[in-house]
C-alpha cells in the first residue's frame, strides 16, 4: 500500500476511534500534536474518562483482507534508512488499538500485554509495507494468522467492536 494512502487511512482510523470514545462518554480526546519522532511514537490519542486520563495507540490492518494475517507493526525507517523502534514495539499507551477487516473490527486491549501476546503467536517477523525509493519496504513486524487472532478474541472476550466499513475509503 502506498505510504500517502496509509496515512490517510489511518487518520480516518483515528478519526473513527475518537469518534467512538465520544460516544462512550470520554472528554478531552485529542491526537498527539508532537513533531518530533520520538514523542509521536508514545501515543496517538489520549482522553479523560471519570478524571483519569487513558492513551492509545491506533493502528489499521487493510491488509488482512487478503492476506489471512493480522501485522503488527514494530519498527520503521526512519529519515537516515534505518529501523527504529515504531508501533507496538515502542508505544507507550496504555491501550493498543487495532482495526482489521474481515470480519470488520476493532479491539481494544493493554498495549503491553499485546506485545507479549504477539511475540507468543507470532509465526513470522518480516519487513510490510510500502517500498521506498532505497528498495527497502517501510516497516518491520510480526504476523500472526487471523484465525489465531480472532479465536483469542472470541475466546478471551477482548473488547471488540465492528465499524463501517466506509472508514477505509479514500
Amino acid at each position: 500500500m502506498e505510504w500517502d494512502k496509509a496515512i490517510n487511512i489511518g487518520t480516518r482510523a483515528e478519526d473513527y476511534f475518537m469518534d467512538r470514545l465520544q460516544e462512550w462518554g470520554f472528554e478531552k480526546i485529542h491526537r498527539n500534536p508532537a513533531y518530533d519522532l520520538n514523542a509521536m511514537r508514545a501515543w496517538d490519542v489520549k482522553a479523560t474518562k471519570g478524571g483519569r486520563e487513558y492513551t492509545f495507540e491506533v493502528k489499521f490492518d487493510a491488509e488482512s483482507a487478503g492476506t489471512g494475517n493480522v501485522a503488527f507493526e514494530t519498527h520503521q525507517i526512519d529519515a537516515n534508512g534505518n529501523y527504529v523502534h515504531s508501533g507496538l514495539g515502542v508505544t507507550e499507551a496504555t491501550f493498543w488499538v487495532q482495526f482489521i477487516r474481515q470480519p470488520d473490527l476493532f479491539i481494544i486491549h493493554d498495549s503491553e500485554y499485546m506485545r507479549q501476546w504477539v511475540e507468543k503467536h507470532s509465526y513470522r517477523f518480516m519487513t510490510m509495507g510500502d517500498v521506498l525509493s532505497t528498495g527497502q519496504k517501510r516497516c518491520l513486524g510480526h504476523l500472526v494468522k487471523k484465525a489465531v487472532f480472532l479465536a483469542w478474541i472470541e475466546k478471551t472476550k477482548v473488547a471488540n467492536y465492528e465499524y463501517e466499513l466506509d472508514l477505509i475509503k479514500i
